[in-house]
This record gives structure tokens, sequence and C-alpha cells, in this order.
């Protein structure tokens, strides 16, 4: 049986490192317009006057470290939503589970698809977050990309959730909404964390940015000599969880027609 779902789980993210490719948006989504959006934040970081730097982070590296993370999460989302989105419209998806592959070989293969295109975009983005912003990593300098391709895997996983769980294909980009100003508020993109009320502080442990930001500080500031463990620990953790979750949804989506299928088999037979 694992054997089973771990074959059915390479077949499928072969497949879906080959298709990608194919797609004549996938660069630009994945390292223009990113490379874009950091250059865009840069100026808007130029624009702002420099005070004293608490915790040793200047506002324009608070920007690059937050954005870096912001850039890989959304971008990674939103991107195997639209992909998901035309597997599901082009019978892809309906085709797969046709055959009895699993929800968790489904949910597994698009995840690790996508994995090695995450980290590529992750190391574009941690060198145009150095390039642009002119931030030096004094610290580990492998947490950037470290923390950026673990936030990115974790946004393949959440992505796979929420299109799992809507009824249409088109439902599944309802949810950047839901993500997009969290992530920006609770991520220390435009705030530090300590800056805002108690409950907020509590709330952003509910969402992967909080994990994902501080292996980043540290790797700026330098205040340790390695990154805090808990932190890519909790990026896991929250992986786990939302596979686990795509999961089930996946499950109630197969059952769901089969109910209907045998119900209509009784039917005739009555």
């Amino acid at each position: 049986m694992t054997f089973s779902i771990i074959d059915n789980a390479v077949s499928i993210a072969k497949r879906i490192f080959k298709e990608i490719p194919r797609d004549r948006m996938s660069v630009p989504h994945l390292f223009i317009f990113p490379a874009l959006a950091i250059y865009i934040v840069k100026i808007f970081a130029d624009g702002i006057s420099y005070a004293d730097p608490a915790d040793g982070l200047a506002p324009r590296e608070t920007l690059a470290a937050g954005f870096a993370c912001f850039v890989v999460h959304i971008s990674a989302f939103g991107f195997c939503a639209r992909v998901f989105v035309r597997e599901r419209i082009g019978g892809a998806l309906e085709r797969v589970q046709a055959i009895g592959v699993s929800p968790a070989s489904v949910v597994a293969g698009y995840v690790c698809g996508f994995a090695p295109f995450v980290l590529v975009q992750s190391l574009a983005v941690a060198a145009a977050s150095a390039l642009i912003f002119g931030v030096s990593f004094r610290g580990a300098a492998w947490a950037v990309p470290a923390s950026a391709f673990l936030l990115g895997v974790v946004s393949v996983a959440m992505s796979m959730f929420t299109s799992g769980a809507a009824r249409r294909g088109t439902e599944a980009f309802a949810a950047i909404p839901l993500i997009l100003p969290p992530a920006l508020l609770l991520g220390e993109v435009i705030f530090p964390l300590e800056a805002l009320p108690a409950w907020l502080n509590a709330l952003s442990y509910a969402f992967p940015m909080r994990y994902a930001i501080e292996p980043l500080n540290a790797a700026i500031t330098c205040e340790m000599a390695g990154c805090p463990a808990r932190d890519f620990f909790g990026l896991i953790v929250y992986g786990i969880a939302m596979f686990a979750l795509a999961t089930v949804f996946f499950r109630h989506r197969e059952a769901a027609p089969r109910a209907v299928h045998r119900m209509s088999r009784k039917t005739d037979g009555g």
C-alpha cells in the first residue's frame, strides 16, 4: 500500500514537472514578476527615512526579509492554484482519480512536482533581495533560501488544500484574498510584530509567514550563530497539517461522486 502511494505520487510529480515548463506564463510567474515586485518595494524602501534601527534591522532590511518570504508565499500559492484549475478544467485530475490513485498520492505528487520550481524561485528571490536591496547576510546565509523554499512548499500544500475544498476550479482563486492580507499584516512585511496588538501577534502563529521570517531576520542581524530550529520546525509542521487537510478534502470530493453513483444504481435497480 505504501509503495503504491509512493509510486503514484512519483508518477504525478514527473507529469507536473514536465507540464510546468510548457506553460508560457511559468517563467514570468516564477521569476520576472517576483523580481519586478522586489524592485518596486526597494524603491518604496528608499523613500523611508532611516531612523535608529531596532534590533539591528534597518527599514530596508526589514522589507527585504519580509518581502522575500511574501513574494515566494503568494507566488507559489497563486501559481499552484492556476495550474490546478487548468488540471481540473482539462479533466486531468478526474482521469487520475478515475484510475484509483489515492488522494494522498495526488497531493504528494503535486507538491513534489512543484518543489523543484519552488527551490529555483527561492534561490532567485534570495539573490534578487540581496542585490536589489543591497542587504548583506551576516549570519547564516543559507537560512534565506531554506526559509523561502520551505515556505514555498507549504504554500503549495495550502493551495492544494483550498483548491481541494473548492467545488469548482475557479473557486480556488477565491482564497487568495484570504491569504494576502494576513501575509502582509502578520508577516513583518509592513509592521514589526512587536508593533501589533497582542491578539494579532498571537494570531500570527496561525499563518506560515510567522515561522519563515524569524530565520531570515537572524541571517541578517547575525544575532545568533545559527537559525531558530523551532521556526523551521514550525514550517514543517504547518506543511504537514496542510498536506493532511488537502488529503482529507480530496478524499471527500472523491467519495461524493461515488455515493451519487451508488444511489443512482440503486434507483435504477429499484
